[in-house]
């Protein structure tokens, strides 16, 4: 039988930075902690091993998001009123530039529209 983990896409390309994908062993430390990590020092979206398809695929998109607001400076805003504007700015484009440039991620988050 085939895990879904392999048939995920093993890269992802978020605006110029190509991020790899990983998967966390579900007994170790990382694994215990979290359902995933963003890490954009080193390029790379982990997702936990023990999620279900609907839940990885959910859990995805959440480090995706955090990618675009990471790229986007959301860290270095101190004001709320700031912070969701750039959020409104940051998502459309980068969700655009996210669907163009990996097909392969969107047949695996959406098999059912191919």
């Amino acid at each position: 039988m085939r895990l879904y983990q392999d048939t995920a896409p093993t890269e992802v390309k978020i605006d110029n930075i190509t991020y790899t994908l990983s998967w966390i062993d579900a007994d170790s430390e990382e694994g215990k902690e979290y359902l995933g990590r963003h890490d954009p020092a080193n390029s790379e979206i982990r997702l936990n091993r023990a999620l279900t398809l609907e839940h990885a695929r959910d859990v995805l998109l959440h480090e995706i998001v955090h990618a675009f607001l990471w790229k986007g400076g959301l860290q270095n805003v101190r004001r709320v009123d700031d912070a969701e504007e750039l959020v409104c700015t940051i998502l459309p484009s980068a969700m655009i530039r996210l669907h163009r440039d990996n097909p392969v991620l969107w047949v695996w988050l959406f098999p059912e529209k191919q």
